[in-house]
C-alpha cells in the first residue's frame, strides 16, 4: 500500500509540474513586448522650413493616420506605413513668414479629415483640412496685437461630432498676471458654439498642460490637468491642478 500512495503523490507531483511548467510557458509568451511593425523617417530636410512644432499623431476615420510633424507638414499615413498625402503648412492666410509657423496639435475630423491648430508671429490659428489635405476653413482665435497671449492645448473630439480647445489665456493689457483658461466649443464646420473661461477660485493664474475625454459617461466630459498660482495657508504657491467638466 505504500508503494502504491508514493506512485500515485509521485504521478501526481509530476502532473503539478508540467501543468505549472505550461502555465508558465504560456504567461511569458502573452506578456512578450509586442513587434515593430513598420518605422518611418517623417520629417523631410527642411522642404517646408525648419522644425520648431511638435510632432502629433492621431488616428483618422479612414483607418489610417495623419501625422502634423515639426517641420510644419501634414501627412497622411496607411495603417501599414505607406505616405498617401504629404502637404506643407504654409502661413495662414498667405501671409508673413513661413518660418514664423509652428504646429502645435491635431484631430481627427468626422469626414476623415483632421483640424489642426497653429501659431505664428500674429496669433494662433485653427485649420480644417480635408482628406486630400487642403484647407477647407481657417479660425483666428487670438491676434498678438490685440495685447493677449494665446496658448493653444488640446483639441478633442465632442459627442456630436464637433470639437473642444482648451488653450491658456492672458490679458496683458489689463492684469498682466492674471491666466485663465479658456474652453471653445466648436461645430464641425469651424463655428463656435459656445466660449468659457475656467478658473481656479481666488488664484492668480490657472493654466491647463493637458485634457482627455472621460469614459464610462452617457453624458460625456472632458478632465483636466495643469497648474494654478493660489493663496494656501497664507502662502501663494504653483500647485498641481485638475478639473473635471460636463460636456
Amino acid at each position: 500500500m505504500k508503494d502504491k500512495y508514493l506512485i500515485r503523490a509521485t504521478r501526481w507531483w509530476l502532473a503539478t509540474v508540467c501543468w505549472l511548467s505550461l502555465t508558465l510557458a504560456a504567461q511569458a509568451q502573452s506578456t512578450q513586448p509586442p513587434s515593430i511593425k513598420w518605422q518611418r523617417v517623417v520629417e523631410a530636410s527642411g522642404t517646408s522650413g525648419p522644425v520648431n512644432g511638435r510632432p502629433v499623431v492621431t488616428k483618422t476615420n479612414e483607418g489610417g493616420y495623419a501625422v502634423l510633424t515639426g517641420d510644419k507638414r501634414l501627412l497622411y499615413l496607411t495603417s501599414s506605413g505607406d505616405i498617401v498625402v504629404d502637404r506643407a503648412i504654409l502661413p495662414v492666410n498667405s501671409g508673413g513668414d513661413a518660418g514664423s509657423t509652428s504646429t502645435v496639435g491635431i484631430v481627427a475630423a468626422t469626414d476623415g479629415g483632421v483640424i489642426i491648430s497653429l501659431q505664428d508671429t500674429r496669433g494662433s490659428w485653427l485649420q480644417k483640412r480635408n482628406v486630400n489635405g487642403d484647407v477647407t476653413w481657417e479660425y483666428p482665435l487670438w491676434s498678438n496685437q490685440d495685447g493677449y497671449q494665446y496658448s493653444i492645448g488640446t483639441i478633442l473630439n465632442s459627442v456630436d461630432g464637433g470639437f473642444v480647445m482648451f488653450a491658456n489665456y492672458q490679458d496683458n493689457k489689463s492684469t498682466v498676471t492674471k491666466a485663465y483658461v479658456v474652453a471653445n466649443k466648436f461645430t464641425s464646420s469651424g463655428a463656435v458654439e459656445w466660449s468659457r473661461i475656467i478658473d481656479y477660485p481666488g488664484a492668480a493664474s490657472t493654466r491647463v498642460a493637458q485634457a482627455t475625454r472621460t469614459n464610462g459617461s452617457s453624458n460625456g466630459g472632458y478632465m483636466l490637468a495643469g497648474s494654478t498660482y493660489a493663496n494656501y495657508d497664507g502662502n501663494t504657491f504653483f500647485r498641481g491642478w485638475t478639473a473635471r467638466l460636463d460636456e
